[in-house]
């Protein structure tokens, strides 16, 4: 196996002869919004140039390739990252993950967490579900009287009645996850507890296909809350595992982690758990705009924050190195304030606690870059993130 490590934000360049064409021409198909390619030529003097864009974890090739894309950031802060993400910061059981020392460790923590969840769960009980079904046959439950008609009795007399189980897609999905991991070989070590966990729920849970969509925005009784956690993880390991996880059969398959998109998902997470009071946050922001010859066209936001003396505060990410805002970007967020009817936007970086202040005036609206920092404890960054937004640099 030839182990090629890729810095964030660097450039890698490799002799023409280290790489086959076809694995370069596919790594470039395949992970070109994570992996820069430059292919050999006299412009790189006959070498290729790899840059990782903010990607973190390992990509697998089936010609014994691995390209491991490291971060710039302390990875026990990329896991607090992940946490916030997915919704499970609030859950103490997570913990025992922030401490890992590389992805790999990682992923044994986050299967190891998962089957030891389901494990808890299966002996605890399994949460059930009730529901009407109609059969035929023996008379049980109350008679369906609309198959009696002039004619007398029906040939078979259809019942309705209760039931409860724990085939539904709460378990389901758990078992689907479960299988995946497995067939992914992200785990090691702790595969004998993940087996152990998907043949537990394999006996009474049938095995359907599910995305990382089905996981997240469901609602949970009281008495299912740890499923709230549970499906968190299983929405994050579906997501990485996109449609390489039905490929050949190797024993690891490529693991990446888009840091652009964790970076989103977790400044909205935090801002979710730590809003001021009177504030509000929406994300994902649709907006349409309908143009002159009536087409409509649609404008994504990141996130609008909502004061509570109605003012309207705009925000995008962008997990750039440098963090430095361009025209284009500057652009888009006085637009992006006007649709809102809001006086203020931000671009919202990764930070180190050196970067220097921007706050631009495009007439009535105010566009400025604010920093998360991710170098150090991410609750004080998150309140010096707060206190620029809110507070105007």
């Amino acid at each position: 196996m030839t182990v090629i490590v890729l810095p964030a934000y660097r450039s890698v360049r490799l002799p023409a002869a280290s790489l086959p064409l076809a694995l370069g021409e596919r790594l470039w198909r395949e992970q070109g919004q994570g992996v820069g390619v430059t292919f050999p030529s006299p412009v790189t003097n006959d070498e290729w140039v790899l840059y990782n864009q903010g990607w973190l974890g390992r990509i697998v090739m089936a010609e014994g390739y691995v390209f491991d894309l490291q971060a710039r950031l302390p990875l026990q802060n990329v896991w607090r990252m992940w946490a916030y993400a997915y919704g499970l910061e609030r859950w103490p059981v997570v913990a025992g993950v922030y401490e890992t020392g590389s992805v790999v460790d990682f992923l044994e923590g986050v299967g190891l967490l998962l089957a030891e969840g389901v494990l808890r769960l299966v002996r605890r009980g399994l949460w059930r579900q009730y529901g009407t079904v109609e059969s035929r046959g023996a008379i049980r439950g109350r008679l369906v009287t609309a198959d009696f008609g002039r004619g007398g009795l029906p040939l078979a007399i259809r019942t309705r009645h209760q039931v409860s189980g724990v085939d539904h897609e709460d378990n389901q999905i758990l078992l689907y996850t479960l299988g995946q991991l497995l067939a992914a070989g992200w785990v090691d070590e702790a595969r004998g507890v993940v087996g152990k966990a998907y043949h537990a729920l394999r006996g009474e849970v049938g095995w359907r296909a599910f995305t990382a969509a089905d996981c997240e925005g469901r609602v949970y009784s009281r008495l299912a809350a740890d499923y709230e956690w549970l499906h968190g993880v299983c929405a994050f390991i579906l997501e990485q595992l996109g449609p390489a996880a039905t490929g050949d059969g190797r024993l690891m398959r490529s693991f990446v982690i888009k840091l652009p998109y964790l970076f989103e998902k977790f400044v909205a997470g935090w801002l979710g758990q730590n809003l001021a009071e009177g504030w509000q946050l929406q994300v994902q922001r649709s907006v349409p705009v309908r143009g002159v010859g009536g087409e409509v066209m649609r404008y994504q936001i990141d996130m609008v924050l909502a004061g509570p003396g109605g003012e309207v505060v705009v925000l995008d990410t962008k997990y750039k190195d440098g963090g430095r805002p361009g025209a284009a970007d500057l652009n888009q967020m006085v637009a992006y304030a006007q649709l809102q009817g809001g006086k203020r936007a931000w671009l919202v970086y990764p930070g180190d606690g050196e970067e220097r202040p921007f706050l631009a005036h495009f007439g009535a609206v105010e566009v400025g870059a604010a920093y998360f920092d991710l170098s150090g404890d991410l609750e004080v960054g998150g309140l010096r993130f707060w206190e620029q937004v809110v507070g105007g640099g």
